[in-house]
């Protein structure tokens, strides 16, 4: 599985390697086989025992879902055992108010405010979303800014006002 993800050049593949670490831990040197629905139902339970987020713990399904996949098209397994989906209530929280914007723009050096103003403008997450752009994806005529093919969710790339 993270195989598949390294050649396909998955995003994901550092939270893949924790999730695959987090599934070791839990199934050890269990035979594919012997990992059915109720064993996956042990593991949830003990993740979220330790505190652990149903957002997270999705995560780590996912993995354990592609590896499944993976080895039934490899024709190694002709089953694989249903993995629920957990509900996640993972609202985005912490977003600053105006004055609360302000007033940390304040204590900002000069290097920093415009990136902050435009990441408090676009709702932007500034570490992996506005520190990739390149000047070439901003139009200041147009007030716009070009998402490159690759660098999107879906792969495709848009324009954002």
């Amino acid at each position: 599985m993270l195989t598949d993800y390294r050649v396909n050049g998955k995003r994901s593949l550092i939270r893949a390697l924790l999730s695959v670490s987090h599934l070791k831990a839990h199934f050890g040197l269990c035979r594919a086989v012997d990992v059915g629905t109720p064993a996956v139902g042990h593991y949830i339970d003990r993740r979220q025992g330790d505190g652990v987020s149903n957002a997270t713990i999705n995560r780590e399904l996912a993995a354990l879902r592609r590896a499944f996949s993976l080895a039934c098209q490899r024709g190694r397994l002709f089953l694989r055992p249903h993995i629920p989906r957990l509900q996640e209530r993972n609202v985005r929280q912490g977003f600053f108010e105006r004055d609360q914007y302000q007033a940390v723009l304040r204590h900002l050096s000069d290097e920093l405010r415009p990136l902050i103003t435009f990441a408090y403008i676009t709702e932007w997450r500034v570490r992996s979303e506005v520190q990739r752009l390149q000047w070439p994806q901003v139009d200041f005529e147009a007030g716009t800014v070009r998402l490159e093919p690759g660098t999107t969710k879906n792969q495709e790339g848009a324009p954002s006002t």
